[in-house]
């Protein structure tokens, strides 16, 4: 597959920049089908505070991944099918994706059926369809939602900080505690002498 990859028309040296993020698509889909193998079924969606960033970050590699596999001439439902297992439906979920998308139902019809995709990304997927400009749009949707994950980040990272620093301050000064009650003691036992 690699060899396939460097061999397309258009390239400079047989890596573009598109070839570059289909490598990471296909090294993302190992990674799940290995962890996914081994039985590993941890829903990160579940864990408060961080489940909607997990999504989120899902839902934009899945719409850029599929954008970069349409965009190399992947039919969309074999695209789909590839990149099932990024988003960890469960199987009856990705096989009656995957028929939809066969039968020529719309792309943002079954994702609102799915219920787990934002109204906006499902209007803009729409609208793309429409268009005739459908991996334009996936690729655009994936960035918006890649965007979202990075505020939801950053917002979670301003709230943390001036938590942590206090935990890290209660942290000093119980070590500080710990180690002059002591010396103090001490002290006032040799200035007793």
């Amino acid at each position: 597959l690699a060899l396939s990859l460097n061999q397309i028309p258009g390239t400079s040296n047989g890596i573009s920049g598109s070839i570059h993020n289909l490598r990471w698509i296909l090294a993302g889909l190992v990674t799940v089908t290995v962890l996914s193998g081994l039985g590993l079924r941890f829903k990160p969606e579940s864990v408060p505070l961080f489940g909607s960033t997990w999504r989120l970050q899902k839902q934009s590699f899945f719409l850029s991944s599929l954008a970069e596999l349409l965009k190399q001439g992947v039919p969309l439902h074999q695209a789909a099918a590839l990149l099932c297992p990024v988003l960890q439906l469960r199987s009856e979920q990705s096989q009656w994706l995957i028929q939809s998308l066969e039968k020529g139902h719309p792309f943002s019809n079954i994702l609102s059926a799915l219920k787990t995709w934002p109204e906006e990304v499902v209007h803009g997927i729409a609208a793309g369809e429409t268009a005739g400009t459908l991996a334009a749009q996936l690729r655009y949707m994936g960035e918006w939602l890649f965007d979202q994950t990075r505020e939801q980040v950053e917002s979670f990272g301003r709230l943390a900080e001036p938590a942590l620093l206090g935990l890290i301050t209660v942290l000093v000064g119980f070590v500080l505690w710990n180690i002059f009650t002591p010396l103090m003691q001490v002290y006032s036992q040799s200035a007793a002498f």
